[in-house]
């Protein structure tokens, strides 16, 4: 994002990225640390969403290290032809914005991939599985291309404070200047219906504006500059200190531009509310979430945060105040992901998130009814911002003033995704218990973590164990 909006990433520093960058691509002679990287990567995914690159090499890479001897030919055939598959899909579906869809050799070409790419692509989704030699050699090949497109990049340029390269402060001002036509165009009528083909002046500039936005996102960095845009003030936040009776306006101006793009741009409103995430994640209000050693960012104001809680809750409506259906990210072919949206809640869990995740579940019943119980356990996890908290925090501590390791952190996050997961599995599990014909409902409070019960934090024992009184060991 752009210095306005710093971006939440999943590494602590540059020198971590690079210290990966080193051990998927080591000199010669150096000792392989690729089982380091792998972990490191995993650590990462659990924290937030990663570039594409460093996914793809991490599974790449991964299924290099599967091809041994004692393995099958088939499992390894099978972990190549999913790296490589994830591989292309993950670089070519993006890139998928036209009205009619273009051809991944087209997209293939826009990108300077190269087409065998695609083509083992296509047989190992739809054909007989490539040999094995025929997958090692393009699973090569493909980290040579995420090398040379991706990693040699990382950690050459001297990092900047703050500041974006000049492609990206191209991008993110003509985002400023298709967002600035828009507000001139439609402040003074922001209820008149946008229609197809309209003929006037103001229609035609309307459908120039959101082309040109459209257009600004055939690459990341595109779509990456359009959604800083949006969240700066003067576009889908209203200028000056009190902005919360400005937020009706505002939405009725902003949303008939964000309905008309979506459906265009592979993805959109996943982007959109994950940097709104972002906001929260990144607020003074939000100490457990803040990285140890770091201090209170004093980037948004209340007033800030309030407004992009705002727009999360009007844009996961079913309505807006004047009863008219909201469309933004339930487009049948780019849906948005709301699931992944809880995720995020739960694993960063802030005041904002879940206030935004209780008006969720009154919109959306069937999310709620997958995820309840484990928002209202992430909900204990918040600390909320009273006078007396903010005197007990200490620098680099918690609300006990005891400083927290990193470690600690990143188990407590491990703890809860796997809390996550073992609900959606019990979920599962239940509702096909239900289609069977089987009424029994498990208990709430068991669940399975890893092959093993839990109750709570409580941990089934699964080991040898002598028994004795309680108190003596």
């Amino acid at each position: 994002m752009s210095r306005y909006h710093p971006r939440i990433v999943a590494w602590r520093s540059p020198e971590d990225l690079i210290e990966v960058k080193g051990a998927f691509f080591p000199p010669l002679n150096d000792p392989d640390q690729r089982q380091m990287a792998l972990a490191k990567v995993r650590a990462w995914m659990v924290r937030g969403r990663l570039p594409h690159a460093i996914e793809a090499t991490a599974i790449l890479t991964e299924a290099l290290l599967h091809d041994v001897p004692e393995t099958s030919q088939l499992n390894v055939r099978l972990a190549y032809s999913t790296a490589i598959c994830r591989f292309v899909n993950g670089l070519l579906d993006p890139g998928q914005q036209s009205q009619f869809a273009l051809s991944m050799h087209t997209l293939a070409r826009n990108l300077n991939l190269p087409a065998s790419f695609v083509e083992i692509r296509h047989a190992a989704t739809h054909e007989v599985l490539p040999s094995l030699s025929v997958l090692r050699t393009v699973a090569v090949r493909a980290l040579d291309w995420l090398w040379v497109n991706y990693w040699s990049a990382v950690g050459v340029a001297a990092a900047t404070d703050g500041q974006d390269t000049r492609a990206e402060r191209v991008q993110l001002l003509r985002a400023r200047l298709a967002l600035k036509r828009w507000r001139q165009l439609r402040r003074d009528n922001p209820l008149k219906e946008l229609k197809q083909g309209d003929p006037s002046p103001e229609g035609r500039e309307a459908f120039a504006i959101i082309k040109e936005c459209v257009t600004i996102c055939k690459e990341d960095e595109g779509r990456e500059a359009l959604v800083d845009a949006f969240l700066e003030e003067k576009a889908l936040i209203p200028a000056g200190k009190k902005k919360s009776p400005l937020m009706s306006g505002a939405i009725h101006l902003w949303l008939p531009l964000l309905e008309a793009i979506d459906p265009s741009i592979n993805g959109f409103a996943d982007h959109l509310f994950t940097s709104m995430l972002d906001v929260f994640t990144y607020s003074q209000e939000s100490p457990i979430a803040r990285p140890p050693g770091t201090h209170p960012v004093n980037s948004y104001s209340p007033e800030f945060i309030e407004a992009i809680l705002t727009w999360l809750q009007a844009l996961t409506s079913t309505s807006t105040s004047l009863g008219s259906q909201i469309t933004f990210g339930s487009h049948s072919s780019n849906p948005a992901d709301l699931d992944e949206l809880v995720k995020q809640c739960v694993l960063r869990p802030t005041e904002w998130g879940i206030r935004f995740l209780r008006h969720l579940f009154k919109e959306r019943p069937s999310i709620a009814s997958k995820y309840g119980e484990i928002v209202e356990m992430a909900a204990t996890q918040v600390t909320l911002p009273t006078a007396n908290l903010k005197a007990e925090l200490t620098k680099n501590g918690d609300a006990t003033g005891k400083r927290r390791a990193v470690e600690d952190v990143e188990e407590e996050i491990k703890v809860f995704e796997a809390r996550f997961e073992a609900m959606q599995r019990q979920r599962t599990e239940w509702e096909a218990r239900l289609r069977n014909g089987d009424s029994s409902k498990p208990d709430p409070n068991v669940m399975e973590v890893e092959g093993r019960q839990m109750v709570g934090r409580w941990r089934k024992w699964s080991g040898e164990w002598t028994p004795r009184p309680i108190g003596v060991l």
